[in-house]
């Protein structure tokens, strides 16, 4: 498979906003684009055309982080991306991302808890829901090493498209 894309200069905007204060920072960014995918396939569905297309793709996100205490620091993410096919709207595909992390940092060893979850379309309709969620314990070992467990747990829930029904294993 032959996938690639081409920023057109005068299309894309890429910018970031990153604005500190006392223990925040708040950042983003918004991309677009025009891609060239040689087969268009969903690997989840185990279906392939053997067919060209071109999309039009955007993308844009947000972070933020902040520690309210010393020790304590939230993080949060979303990003989102949304490729349009031009001849083939059954490939038409958006992802929402998010994500949240609460950790403290005690002396010995950093401990926190995350949450992320993945919501995707294909051709406008539901087809990917995803939860996952962990606790864990991390600790810095030197300047080169990072140690962590954890313990997680996660749901998926894969829907039939109009192409058809997610392949086992995906």
């Amino acid at each position: 498979m032959q996938r690639f894309s081409r920023v057109l200069p005068l299309i894309v905007l890429a910018g970031g906003l990153s604005m500190t204060s006392q223990a925040a920072s708040v950042g983003g960014h918004v991309t677009t684009g025009y891609e060239y995918d040689s087969n268009l396939n969903v690997d989840e569905l185990d279906q392939s055309t053997g067919e060209s297309g071109n999309a039009w793709v955007l993308g844009a996100g947000a972070e933020a982080e902040g520690q309210p205490l010393e020790n304590l620091t939230i993080t949060g993410t979303y990003d989102f991306t949304s490729r349009d096919y031009r001849d083939s709207e059954d490939f038409d595909r958006t992802l929402h991302l998010a994500s949240l992390d609460l950790s403290y940092d005690f002396d010995a060893v950093t401990v926190g808890a995350s949450h992320h979850y993945s919501h995707a379309t294909l051709a406008a309709d539901p087809f990917l829901d995803y939860n996952s969620s962990s606790v864990y314990v991390g600790k810095l070992v030197g300047d080169d090493v990072y140690l962590r467990a954890s313990c997680w747990t996660n749901a998926r829930t894969l829907r039939t498209t109009r192409l058809g029904t997610p392949a086992p294993g995906a």
